[in-house]
């Protein structure tokens, strides 16, 4: 078994670790995500791999999509445009989608680790 793996287990079956764990991914995902595209599919990965099940990995990878929207949502709010951006219309809808697709994409990692 390598090291990687023991680490991992390790993190899976310990609660508190797990939880710990999940939370760092996702600030790491967020925090990547105002860089680059990428950051939404590195996130996913990032709490797909710590997570305890492959269905439990797609619904974190979820919700760090959905966080990492909320977080651009809430910043466009805080300019004062949230109104002008949700008029967009197709263009608001893929601005939702892209970030929870991609990192629900990027959890799948963990049916592989």
């Amino acid at each position: 078994m390598s090291v990687a793996r023991a680490w991992l287990t390790e993190i899976r079956t310990n609660r508190r670790e797990r939880w710990f764990a999940l939370a760092a991914a996702a600030v790491i995902a967020v925090g990547a995500a105002q860089i680059h595209w990428y950051g939404f599919l590195v996130g996913g990965a990032l709490v797909g791999a710590v997570s305890k099940t492959l269905s439990r990995a797609v619904a974190a990878g979820l919700g760090v999509g959905l966080l990492s929207w909320g977080v651009f949502a809430a910043t466009v709010a805080a300019n004062g445009a949230f109104s002008q951006y949700a008029a967009t219309g197709q263009a608001f809808g893929l601005s939702v989608a892209i970030p929870v697709v991609a990192a629900g994409i990027g959890s799948l990692v963990r049916g592989v680790v």
